[in-house]
């Protein structure tokens, strides 16, 4: 049978050429290339930055499929392949030397008195009030209250989106072959009034965990996953939990971790 590659680009800078080029390399190689996003490929190739990774998948709705990326954007985290790399890359595809690393993703489940809405992220869910005012969010896990955190906002953090938003406002970088959650307050208050934790608080991804609104003005809230923004009135509860779904990314053999986050971050 034919093998099917979806190839999706942002249509920016160099990344149009870099499509032609692919697409060229790929269908003289015997395999069928679709433009755009096909969820049902056998293959996705992505090309752009780390933006167009998050369209992508957001898009197809966090497709199994196998996904690689070609940076011709930025920092490029997910896009793992250079332009000056195509061949190698398509080399490695046709005799299978790479490694597929599984991304967990978020599973946001957002109650409110008009219906209950699900979301993921691969990265993180940002929760602020509709009109960016601090709120108060009791966080509760095994059923338990740890905390009323008082804060302009939280990000709750995949292993894989530790070093995002998560890293910027000072919360750890994890290694993505550890399965947990992190938490991480945005400008938490700790005064008199208010006794916050500073820190991010880090769970195990089975660990129950549920953010209930602890006022009333708190209950118009704006849930942001990977970028994204839905927002909600009447929140009654926030469930949170780790996604049956997995991201399939292929990485070269020789993919390090923290050689990565050496080369983007320090």
């Amino acid at each position: 049978m034919e093998k099917v590659i979806s190839v999706y680009s942002n249509n920016k800078g160099t990344s149009p050429e870099i499509e032609a080029i692919v697409t060229e390399k790929l269908e003289k190689l015997g395999f069928k290339v679709t433009e755009g996003l096909c969820p049902n490929a056998d293959l996705l190739v992505c090309i752009g930055g780390d933006g167009t990774f998050f369209d992508a998948i957001h898009k197809c709705k966090y497709p199994s499929i196998p996904i690689i990326g070609i940076n011709t954007g930025h920092l490029g985290f997910f896009q793992d392949v250079s332009p000056d790399k195509i061949d190698e890359f398509i080399d490695c595809c046709i005799s299978g030397n790479y490694t597929i690393q599984q991304l967990s993703l978020i599973k946001a489940s957002v109650k409110t008195s008009h219906g209950e809405f699900v979301h993921c992220c691969l990265n993180e869910t940002t929760i602020r009030s509709n009109n960016f005012r601090s709120i108060h969010l009791d966080i509760y896990v095994d059923e338990k209250i740890i905390e009323c955190c008082n804060c302009d906002g939280m990000v709750l953090a995949t292993p894989t989106g530790s070093t995002a938003f998560n890293y910027s406002l000072g919360g750890s970088i994890i290694d993505p072959r550890l399965d947990l959650i992190q938490i991480t307050p945005i400008a938490p208050m700790n005064n008199t009034a208010y006794r916050t934790l500073s820190s991010s608080i880090i769970l195990p991804s089975y660990a129950p965990l549920k953010l209930v609104p602890a006022m009333e003005r708190d209950t118009s809230l704006c849930i942001i996953r990977d970028g994204y923004k839905n927002e909600y009135t009447d929140v009654q509860e926030i469930t949170i939990s780790t996604s049956d779904k997995k991201i399939n990314l292929i990485r070269s053999k020789d993919f390090d971790f923290w050689s990565k986050v050496n080369s983007k971050l320090l």
